[in-house]
């Protein structure tokens, strides 16, 4: 009986403070009788209560809240209201694209008397208040009474709705969730857009997993008895069997591994992802990334392998001759072996020797031998991967890698990337094991240099002992300026998926929160004010607000970038190939650039049949003059590199970045000789805008070009410019040219000193081109025939 009377002076209490809550938050509504006074001791409170009142406590507090599927007002599957410890206070989470005026509460408790301002409602009938607003009703049996209120709550239109439909008869939710072996499945149905399909649900993840909002892979079948695997197409053009639902919890802005996720299918080497709010048997789970299982490019003929630190009983090795940090980084899971492979006899033992013999290669620092073993290429897009993120999991921890074939040209393949939650700012405290903070979160530096503080007897790192050969870093530089566009693209990337995800943020931290972290997880963004110099300095906001983390993150990226440009790029060459016929009618082809034209060197090639091409001995300059007798049989193109800045790393010495272009086979496009030039009017065209018509006439042993207002064109600096005083362009070899002086500082600027450079007016049949060979803005003089 003293339990009893406990329990119910409990929820006596609970009836008492939300009934004034509800009042004070709703004035129309009648104040609630109470079920004890305050005079009320725990002996009347005995004598009073029988077993019968007790009972009606308990259904009032114990009932469940939903509104049901409705295909009117767009949603798919009922949802549960989710109360607080209390049950009095309660949240529904709603679809962005749910008509929310067209859904009513219902409750499993037909024996309820549910009314708001003296209507009754009967289950299924209740009205739901409007996004972002709530409702209270009151709910009433026998003497027990409560207030229940239920705010409403609503994701973002472009974010869809999955709702898992489990049967807990096959296996409950709590003991899947509860399993740290993740071995434990539920059975049931996945409903995402126009799949509908039948699925097997069980945990994933490590550190991940201790967290209360649980991350998940899915299997899919083609029918109830769950025995043939199904592939679905959860992502458009995207068909797997195995997915995963990444719940991104140790990450505020929740965006971090969709931004990486994007930059590594950009480049060849991630998986694509989306974003969906997720209902599990009617219960919001919050907002989750939703990818292919990271392991479903495993080829059937070759082999999915994981450099980790977790310890696993089987399928997994040690690499032989790496350092043995504090957790072990050194270890190689095998994730997968194709069954074609496995048939061949591929197995531990194979794979094993195999990858050791790959990583004996790669510490031979003065052979090229690692390259038989290694996709430099799809490595080189990790190690950029690794820099631009700044992630926690450097060198191991889901770092996979594939073979997807047994012969001698089936190399190791980086990829795909994964697990990015911890990264671009936001950072885990890893100096034990060879990462300082500060490292970590400055914008600056090269950051696979790095790892392994104490490690000096061996090698740490996979990437890093790559990083020690000059061939691979010169491939890191040529992949980034092939794939600029994509790195600098990450900020505007976070601005999109910013727009695209916010209402469904707030939703989920509605439920989650932004301070679940541990102080183990969590940098005071104050500190990092003190992080970085000059324009690389990061300026964070000191927050508990999403658009704020969204903001830092956005931070971290656009100077991790701006640097990785300033170490990392050399402009590619831009311009074609102008044939010329020369006064003496002898033909000279030249590579005329109209940006990217500083420092670069020049290869002339040829070709009989327009796909093998070959260089030409000592064609290496910008002008090359074919023999007369080769001219239509013979086609000739020229590559022009452009040497940009220097990676000077602990690991690789001494290394140019470069851009290269290939310019295309010259046309037949043929240069007016000098004597054909002749005074006229032209139609002047910059960057493709037509700016009106100009005077082409010869001045001072040269040419001018005039417009209407009398204005006359001229080099200033590195640009065109008009001036009121005529301009004389010298002409050499059938080109005009000026040398203006180009004053790189202040200094030079008052003092008239600086560098002279060469500006060139190419005439070519048809219109008249403008260049700079120091990369300036490009030009165009169309000739209009008089």
């Amino acid at each position: 009986m003293k339990k009893t009377i406990s329990v119910l002076l409990l929820l006596c209490m609970f009836v008492s403070l939300f009934s004034a809550m509800a009042f004070a938050a709703d004035e129309t509504q009648s104040e609630a009788e109470p079920y004890v006074t305050d005079e009320t001791t725990d002996v009347q409170l005995a004598a009073a209560v029988d077993d019968t009142q007790e009972s009606d406590v308990k259904s009032v507090f114990n009932s469940r809240f939903y509104v049901e599927a409705n295909d009117d007002a767009g949603l798919k599957s009922r949802v549960v209201v989710l109360f607080d410890l209390i049950g009095t206070n309660g949240t529904l989470y709603l679809p962005g694209k749910v008509d929310v005026s067209k859904l009513r509460f219902a409750w499993d408790n037909a024996t309820l008397t549910v009314s708001r301002d003296g209507e009754t409602f009967v289950s299924g009938a209740a009205p739901v208040a409007p996004a972002g607003e709530s409702v209270t009703y009151k709910v009433t049996k026998g003497l027990a009474v409560a207030y229940v209120k239920v705010k409403t709550v609503q994701g973002s239109a472009d974010v869809e709705p999955m709702f898992l439909e489990l049967d807990e008869s096959l296996g409950t939710i709590d003991a899947m969730n509860g399993d740290k072996e993740h071995e434990t499945s539920c059975y049931g149905k996945a409903v995402l857009g126009k799949v509908d399909k039948y699925i097997s649900i069980k945990g994933r993840g490590n550190s991940t997993w201790d967290f209360p909002k649980k991350p998940y892979n899915i299997t899919f079948y083609e029918a109830s008895d769950f025995n043939n695997k199904d592939k679905a197409q959860l992502i458009p053009g995207v068909k797997a069997k195995k997915w995963s639902l990444l719940a991104n919890h140790l990450d505020n802005s929740l965006l971090r591994n969709k931004v990486a996720m994007d930059l590594a299918n950009e480049l060849g080497i991630g998986l694509p992802s989306r974003f969906v709010d997720v209902w599990m048997n009617g219960e919001y789970l919050g907002n989750y990334l939703l990818t292919p299982k990271k392991d479903y490019q495993a080829p059937d003929g070759g082999f999915m392998l994981d450099n980790d630190h977790i310890p696993q009983d089987a399928d997994q090795f040690q690499i032989k001759g790496m350092h043995d940090m504090l957790l072990k980084h050194n270890r190689i899971n095998i994730e997968d072996i194709g069954d074609d492979a496995a048939e061949l006899g591929v197995d531990q033992a194979y794979i094993e020797n195999y990858f050791n013999e790959a990583f004996a290669a790669l510490t031979k620092y003065d052979s090229e031998d690692y390259q038989n073993y290694f996709d430099i290429d799809s490595w080189a897009k990790m190690f950029l991967m690794v820099e631009v993120s700044k992630t926690y999991d450097c060198y191991a921890g889901n770092f996979l890698m594939h073979r997807d074939g047994l012969t001698e040209n089936d190399k190791l393949i980086a990829g795909p990337a994964w697990d990015y939650d911890i990264s671009f700012g936001r950072t885990l405290h890893k100096f034990l094991v060879g990462v300082s903070e500060p490292v970590q979160l400055n914008a600056e530096g090269w950051y696979n240099d790095s790892v392994g503080l104490f490690a000096v007897d061996k090698p740490v790192s996979l990437l890093q002992e790559l990083g020690k050969h000059a061939s691979f870093m010169t491939c890191v530089a040529k992949v980034y300026n092939e794939n600029k566009a994509y790195f600098e693209d990450i900020p505007s990337n976070v601005d999109r998926q910013q727009a695209l995800l916010r209402d469904s943020a707030l939703m989920n931290n509605e439920l989650w929160g932004t301070h679940h972290l541990g102080a183990d997880y969590l940098v005071a963004p104050v500190t990092m004010h003190l992080l970085g110099t000059g324009k690389y300095a990061l300026n964070y906001q000191v927050t508990v607000n999403w658009d704020a983390y969204v903001a830092n993150l956005r931070e971290f990226a656009a100077k991790r970038v701006m640097w990785l440009s300033d170490h990392l790029y050399a402009e590619a060459p831009v311009g074609s190939i102008v044939k010329k016929t020369m006064p003496d009618g002898s033909v000279q082809l030249e590579a005329v650039l109209t940006a990217g034209n500083t420092s670069n060197t020049y290869q002339w090639q040829r070709s009989d049949d327009g796909v093998t091409w070959a260089n030409i001995g000592l064609a290496t300059t910008a002008k090359y003059t074919p023999k007369a007798d080769t001219l239509g049989d013979v086609q000739y193109r020229c590559v022009v590199t452009n040497a940009g800045a220097e990676i000077t790393t602990m690991h690789g010495g001494t290394v140019p970045t470069y851009a290269q272009t290939i310019l295309a086979p010259a046309t037949d496009s043929v240069q007016m000789a000098e004597a054909e030039l002749e005074a006229g009017t032209l139609t002047l065209v910059l960057n493709g805008t037509d700016v009106g018509a100009y005077t082409f006439a010869e001045y001072e042993g040269g040419w001018s070009i005039q417009n209407a207002d009398g204005k006359y064109l001229k080099p200033v600096g590195r640009v065109l410019s008009l001036t009121d005083q005529p301009f004389a362009w010298e002409l050499q070899d059938g080109v005009f040219v000026s040398h203006p002086t180009i004053a790189v500082t202040m200094l030079g600027k008052l003092f008239t000193l600086g560098r002279t450079q060469n500006i060139y007016l190419n005439v070519v049949a048809g219109g008249v081109a403008v260049s700079s060979e120091s990369g300036a803005a490009v030009s165009f003089l169309s000739q209009v025939t008089e």
